[in-house]
Parts: C-alpha cells; structure tokens; sequence
C-alpha cells in the first residue's frame, strides 16, 4: 500500500530537489551575487515551491498510472523532474537580483542539463501557468516565447515552436496557450497563434491558426506535400476526401486548369493506374483512380499524386493514407489468367 505523504513531507522533498539542482549549478561568486540568505532568495524558493507543489498535485490527480502517488512522481518520473528544472530556470532567468549574463547564463545551463537528462527542453524564457502537467514527455519542446496557463497537460513529442526554421525574429514568436488545454502527443502548434481555454488538441494534429475556447482540434485527413522551393505556385490543396468506388476529392484552390499524375515513391508515373477526372472547379476536383488488369502488375510501395498545371508549376501529394489503402487492395488482387 502506497504510504500518502502529508503536504509538508511533499514540500520538503521539493525543497530538497531545489537545493540539490542549486547546488550544482550556481557558483560562489553566482551565489554572492544572487545573495540567497536574503528575503528575496526566501521569496523566490517559496514561488518555486509553491509552483511545483502545485505542479505535483496536478500530476496526481491526472495520471492514473503514479496510482495516486506523489512519491512515485516525486522519485522515478522524469516527465516531473524536467518541470523542476524549468521552474528554478525560469525564477532565476527572471531574477533581476543577478546581472542580465549571469541569469540568462545559469537558466540555459540548468535547461540544457534537463534536456540531456529527460529528453525535454522547455526554455526558461517560457511563462507557464500553475498545475502544468508533462506525461510521458520524451522529445516535448516548448520555445522561449511561450505563454501556457493554468492547468495545461502536455503530452510526448509535442512542439510548442516557432513557425519558420531559420532566422525566426526576436521578438514573440511561439503559442499563446490558454487555461486547461490539453494537447496530444506529437501535435505542432506553430507561431504566435493563440490558443483559448478548455481546448483539446489531438495527437499529430499541425495548429498553424488561433483556437477559440471550449474547442476541440482533431484530423479529419492528413495532408502532406511537396512544393518547389524557388517556383511560386497558385495550387492550394487542403484536403483529401475518400468517396466510393475509388472516387477521391481535392479540396483547394487554383485547381481549374490542374491534372492529376499517380506518382510511386519515386515520383516516377505509375503506368498501370489510370486517373480520369469527373468534376473540376477552382476548389473542387473529383476524380477517380483506375487500375489496369494485368497479371504483371507493378505499383510501388506508395501511391502519390502529382498535381500539376504545366511542367513548371506542380505539387506532389504524399503519403496520404487514403491512397495508399488503394496499394494494399490492388496488391492483394489476385489475377487469373485463361489458358
């Protein structure tokens, strides 16, 4: 039976790691300058403290697998203890006590260490609310200009990043995340969006646009593609919508003068697929994908879609599950030749 441990024990226990993660990493002349024996420094533990506690009793609650267990939490989880590093990051990253380097200098150190010891980087620069839970956690990142509230749940591989790659600019560039969000594992929220209260984001959904409050974010359709860098193109596509019969629809823009090429993952035209287009609008293209019976059938491992108005400008659809349930019924086709 899991012993329960009374709030005191708990803050201690926290008030230990504290002490252990300053220990580390703050030098002598770091510790003069932060002056800890002031009522600053006191001040400063207790928010930690306080943060974390708060933090800890989330995860409790939350996290059927600790078994109700702040002990578990506190001692094997380190989804738990890359928040502690934050949470001592970012009062030291804020602390005006220290000089402008020297807090910059000891925060990114601190993160650094968690990233290499939990597979988590949450940057001290980042403004996070009370109750914050990480669940599993390996590979989450969260960027400087992050803003999350209360009470958010974050689960695995989710990145809370900029939206370019390169030479992003200084100033806010990462999500705004409202109260009681949840977001799933591998899900990308992207720029300066912002996203409201009570909002559920589903695992490997891309949020690129503002969420209103009380929503929930899911995918319908997975879209991948691939344009040509230095060639501006007019098409659009959004979505990928499966019909009967091997029907398929495109939704986007600029498709009136489009055509469509089943492409392997090679970009090589399949041969033995025919594409032959039913409806074609600005933003609408149905068509429906033919194969020819053969006993000598060859597709690829995939099938993609290049979508194309001349030989200049096209784009390449890829990977959509949709298409690539049409290889697997075609290679299970079994063909009967007549002697």
């Amino acid at each position: 039976m899991q012993k329960k441990l009374h709030q005191d024990d708990i803050q201690y226990q926290i008030y230990l790691k504290i002490s252990k993660v300053l220990n580390q990493f703050i030098s002598y002349k770091d510790y003069i300058d932060l002056n800890l024996s002031t009522p600053r420094a006191k001040y400063l533990e207790t928010q930690i403290i306080h943060k974390l506690y708060s933090d800890l009793l989330s995860f409790v609650e939350r996290d059927p697998a600790s078994n109700g267990s702040a002990n578990i939490i506190l001692q094997a989880y380190k989804s738990f203890e890359a928040v502690v590093y934050y949470r001592i990051a970012n009062e030291i990253r804020y602390c005006n006590d220290l000089t402008y380097e020297s807090r910059h200098r000891l925060a990114r150190k601190i993160s650094e260490y968690a990233k290499y010891q939990t597979g988590i980087e949450i940057n001290p620069g980042a403004k996070i609310g009370n109750g914050f839970v990480i669940d599993h956690g390996t590979g989450t990142v969260i960027g400087e200009t992050t803003e999350i509230g209360n009470n958010c749940y974050i689960l695995q591989g989710v990145i809370l990043g900029a939206r370019g790659i390169a030479n992003n600019p200084k100033g806010k560039r990462h999500p705004g995340i409202g109260n009681n969000v949840e977001i799933g594992a591998f899900s990308r929220v992207l720029g300066p969006v912002n996203i409201g209260n009570n909002v559920m984001i589903a695992p490997c959904a891309v949020v690129l646009n503002d969420i209103p409050s009380n929503q929930k974010v899911i995918i319908k359709n997975q879209i991948q593609l691939i344009k040509n860098n230095n060639i501006f193109s007019n098409i659009n596509v959004y979505a990928l919508v499966p019909k009967e019969d091997s029907v398929f629809v495109i939704y986007g823009e600029n498709l009136e003068n489009s055509h469509i090429i089943a492409v392997d993952e090679y970009y090589i035209p399949i041969e033995n697929l025919k594409i032959s287009i039913q409806i074609r609008t600005n933003k609408y293209l149905a068509f429906k994908i033919e194969y020819q019976r053969s006993s000598d059938m060859e597709i690829g491992n995939s099938i993609n879609l290049q979508i194309m108005i001349d030989e200049n400008e096209s784009i390449y659809l890829i990977n959509n599950p949709f298409l690539n349930s049409i290889y697997t019924n075609y290679t299970n086709v079994q063909y009967v030749q007549n002697n």
